[in-house]
């Protein structure tokens, strides 16, 4: 089908596989300390984060979440000799939950981080979660606001949701 589809196609000149050129390599892609961490280093993290939130305050509930690392290998070969390939590496943390006090349930909240480094990276990972039970108190027991007139700062995560999606769609 594809065939007979692109024979019947206009030829477009700007269709076709790159020339060979050379890649500029990024750097600070690779951390290899990432590569040793273990499961039960992972576990460490995620159970510490959880004692984090718990001591923090009772009325936080963690839905779920995650900690993780990983190496992501790639590569392109074209049959024009295209040739390359990279290894990188990450570690990652998310939250999501919501606050609960009595009958007064708070807006779910997500929050997380994604490092390519390894060093600062649980310490980065206990701020995310003190900001997430900062918003998710934040989000219990909401009140009406007055009426305002004027300039709004929205977050980035707010106009992304606002906007952003309905001006793809």
């Amino acid at each position: 089908d594809a065939l007979v589809i692109a024979a019947a196609s206009v030829p477009d000149a700007c269709n076709r596989l790159p020339d060979p050129r050379p890649f500029t390599k990024v750097g600070s892609l690779f951390d290899l300390s990432i590569v040793d961490v273990s499961v039960k280093e992972l576990t460490s993290i995620g159970a510490n984060v959880l004692d984090r939130i718990r001591t923090k305050d009772a009325r936080v509930s963690v839905d779920s979440g995650s900690v993780a690392c990983g190496v992501l290998r790639r590569s392109v070969a074209s049959t024009k000799s295209v040739i390359s390939a990279e290894e990188t590496t990450a570690m990652s943390g998310s939250i999501f939950g919501m606050a609960v006090d009595g009958d007064a349930v708070g807006s779910f909240v997500v929050d997380g981080i994604a490092s390519r480094k390894r060093l600062g990276f649980v310490e980065s990972l206990e701020k995310v979660a003190d900001r997430f039970v900062e918003r998710t108190l934040g989000a219990l027991n909401p009140q009406k606001g007055e009426s305002y007139k004027g300039a709004v700062l929205f977050s980035p995560e707010v106009v992304e949701s606002l906007l952003v999606g309905n001006l793809l769609a």
